[in-house]
């Protein structure tokens, strides 16, 4: 379907290209290649005016008329783009610590929310292609970072930071010249236009398991900032430095290798176990290895940057999880709660001792997961998709010859077709929509 994906979809390498610079110049300043690395740059205040802005934003978009986008406004577009760059290239022309008086930190916020504005940029344009497509672009822009990552480190320091404060104004031309992208991908009735299963949202209930289901896995990830910050002391030693940035960008492909897994083979709403079930526990095992060991970072850095990148597509991905009047507005949302729930560990982290932390983390975590786990079973996603069992009353021959019947007599007044006819008579035995959906090899929806 990769090929399907390339054929199908217009300026795919622009697109993958201007996504990968958004990502890497979101995650610039953990670049040891090109900077030292501090642990101010997980300084708590940057990430609670960077989490407050994406959710003004998500405010903005909810509350405007639906036809509102972004990006559509050049303007506002290299406006964004271009603080990114200034700020980026400010910030790495300037000695640690990153903050410490006012008008760094001034720098450092500006970076921040204008780098995550430019990724928010990207996601309303991969909003009209449709969830499959834009999974597929993001991965693809994940092996893009990767090869970007990995000639960083071969760069000396001057031209590994030019190269780093341009990327940002070169995603933004990428995205401007993308425009007509979207259009031709989102009228594509291929598989690839297949969606994802939407959350229930029609009672107070299901509304609360919805939010849970969703935000949970974002406030999860803040514990793991300690990890991000573990390979500090180890960049020192430049053949060191050269081999985590190389890490990182293995973390990028594996990243791509589990997202491939998810459309592969958990395209449909059990989609979300795999964020719930599998990227946390996995981003917990890298959060081991790091208490256990510094010297193991050649094992959970690429673990780290692997489940963080992918825990990026779950924030693409919630605008079509749950359908709104302005479903676009809850991408934000995700991301800034991803950002804020970084701010209160990166001060825990640095006040606590480190065995202390460690089992606030661990529990933490814990109770997310348990968290997590109820609003499973409470959604029902633990189901078993067969045909619902206990609505099929024992029926003779003559009732099933009846029904069929009856159905040909339906279908012919309201003139079906032979595969709505199929349809029909599954629908009259009970069974439900996801049965039919896997017998007849059709999309649920």
């Amino acid at each position: 379907m990769l090929k399907t994906f390339l054929k199908e979809t217009p300026q795919a390498a622009s697109i993958a290209i201007g996504l990968a610079c958004a990502g890497l110049a979101l995650e610039a300043l953990r670049t040891p290649a090109v900077r030292n690395v501090t642990f101010e740059v997980f300084h708590p205040i940057p990430y609670l005016i960077e989490g407050i802005g994406l959710l003004i934003a998500a405010f903005v978009l909810g509350k405007a008329s639906k036809t509102l986008r972004i990006d559509k406004h050049p303007f506002l577009s290299i406006g964004v783009g271009a603080a990114a760059s200034i700020s980026l290239f400010l910030i790495m022309q300037s000695g640690d610590p990153l903050t410490g008086d006012v008008s760094r930190d001034v720098v450092v916020s500006a970076y921040r929310l204008s780098s995550a504005l430019l990724f928010v940029l990207w996601a309303e344009r991969l909003y009209p292609m449709g969830a499959r497509r834009a999974a597929y672009a993001y991965a693809l822009s994940l092996v893009v970072a990767a090869i970007l990552m990995a000639i960083l480190s071969f760069c000396s320091l001057a031209i590994g930071q030019s190269v780093l404060a341009t990327l940002p104004l070169l995603s933004v031309g990428l995205l401007l010249s993308s425009h007509n992208a979207e259009a031709s991908a989102g009228s594509n009735t291929s598989p690839l236009a297949e969606s994802l299963p939407a959350l229930r949202t029609k009672t107070k209930r299901d509304i609360l398991i919805a939010a849970v289901l969703l935000l949970t896995p974002l406030v999860m990830r803040g514990p793991f900032i300690s990890v991000q910050s573990s390979w500090i002391d180890q960049q020192s030693d430049s053949i060191a430095s050269f081999l985590i940035q190389v890490s990182m960008a293995i973390g990028l492909l594996l990243g791509c290798g589990l997202i491939f897994m998810l459309i592969r083979f958990l395209w449909n709403k059990r989609c979300i176990m795999f964020f719930e079930l599998l990227i946390v526990p996995l981003s917990l095992l890298a959060f081991y290895a790091a208490q256990a060991s510094e010297t193991l970072w050649f094992f959970y850095v690429p673990i780290v940057d692997a489940t963080y990148r992918t825990l990026l597509l779950f924030v693409i991905l919630m605008p079509f999880l749950v359908k709104t009047k302005n479903s676009f507005a809850l991408m934000p949302i995700g991301l800034g709660v991803l950002i804020i729930g970084r701010a209160p560990f990166s001060l825990l982290v640095s006040i606590l001792p480190e065995a202390a932390y460690a089992g606030v983390s661990v529990a933490f975590v814990t109770l997310g997961i348990a968290g997590s786990i109820t609003a499973l079973l409470a959604s029902g996603m633990f189901e078993d998709e067969r045909p619902e069992q206990s609505l099929v009353q024992p029926a003779s021959s003559a009732l099933n010859g009846n029904l069929e019947l009856a159905c040909d007599a339906l279908a012919q007044q309201r003139r079906l077709t032979a595969r709505e006819r199929e349809v029909l008579g599954l629908l009259a035995q009970h069974y439900n929509a996801p049965y039919i959906a896997k017998k007849l090899v059709l999309s649920t929806s």
